[in-house]
C-alpha cells in the first residue's frame, strides 16, 4: 500500500489544500490589518453572505461602489473584528483537521494504518468538527442591532460523525491487527 496511486494523489491533494488555507488565512490577516488604517480602500469588496450563520461566510465579491449589500469599508470596528475573530477560529480548525488528515494519510502510507495515533486523529478531527458546528451555528450581526442569525451546519456534524465511525472502524482493525499477529 506504500506505493499505491491514490494514497500518493490524496496526500498531495492534502498537502496543498493545507498549503491554500495558509494563503489565505495570511491574505486574510493582511487584508484586515489594510482594512483598519484605511478602509475605504474596501469600498468595492463586499460580503457575499453578510453575517449569515454557517461555515461559508469568509465570501468577498467586487462590485462596483454604492452596490446593494455590505461593503467592507462601512464595516464598524466591532463588526469587523468579530468577523475576523470568526474566520480564523474557523480557518484553525480546518487547517488542523488538514494536519491531522496528513498524518492518517503518512501512517497508512507507511504501513501503520491501525495504530493508535490514527484512532485519536480520528476522535480529535470529530472534536474539531464539532466546534467547527458550533461556532457555525450563530453568528451575529454588529451593523443590524446586534442581530443573531442561527443555523444548523449539518455538513460539519456529519463529518463529525463519519469521524467517529472511521473512529471505531480504525479502533476494530487494530484488535484484528493485534489478533493475527498474536497467533503467529
Amino acid at each position: 500500500m506504500s506505493d499505491h496511486k491514490g494514497m500518493k494523489w490524496a496526500h498531495w491533494l492534502t498537502r496543498v489544500a493545507f498549503g491554500a488555507g495558509l494563503l489565505l488565512y495570511l491574505l486574510l490577516v493582511v487584508m484586515v490589518i489594510h482594512w483598519h488604517i484605511n478602509p475605504e480602500a474596501y469600498q468595492t469588496w463586499y460580503l457575499v453572505n453578510g453575517f449569515d450563520a454557517g461555515l461559508s461566510n469568509f465570501k468577498v465579491k467586487l462590485k462596483p461602489p454604492g452596490s446593494e449589500g455590505l461593503a467592507l469599508s462601512d464595516l464598524s470596528a466591532k463588526s469587523m473584528y468579530w468577523w475576523f475573530f470568526r474566520s480564523s477560529l474557523l480557518f484553525f480548525m480546518s487547517l488542523l483537521i488538514l494536519w491531522k488528515w496528513m498524518g492518517i494519510i503518512r501512517s497508512i502510507r507507511s504501513l501503520k494504518t491501525f495504530y493508535d495515533q490514527n484512532i485519536r486523529s480520528f476522535q480529535s478531527m470529530a472534536a474539531l468538527g464539532l466546534w467547527m458546528a458550533l461556532i457555525g451555528s450563530f453568528n451575529i450581526n454588529f451593523e443590524q442591532s446586534n442581530m443573531v442569525n442561527l443555523s444548523i451546519p449539518f455538513g460539519a456534524l456529519l463529518f463529525s460523525a463519519g469521524c467517529l465511525v472511521l473512529k471505531m472502524v480504525f479502533s476494530e482493525g487494530k484488535k484484528l491487527f493485534e489478533d493475527s499477529k498474536a497467533i503467529i
